[in-house]
């Protein structure tokens, strides 16, 4: 089972959607592309954006529950 499953006890809200600006977009393609040959050249298997999105969102939070 999935691990936000477990932890949302069946009690799912509605998945959050954000909208990126072009040039935010664009910043974000170029890191996904750059991450994606290194996880490559390491023998990992690369990830899309929104795996990059999401756990950016995720330490930003921790951040945040941190300060």
């Amino acid at each position: 089972m999935n691990k936000h499953v477990r932890e949302h006890n069946g009690n799912l809200s509605k998945p959050l959607v954000i909208r990126l600006f072009e040039d935010q977009r664009q910043r974000l393609d170029e890191f996904v592309r750059d991450e994606n040959k290194r996880l490559v050249n390491e023998g990992l298997p690369p990830k899309n954006s929104s795996e990059y999105v999401r756990q950016i969102f995720e330490a930003g939070l921790k951040a945040v529950q941190k300060s």
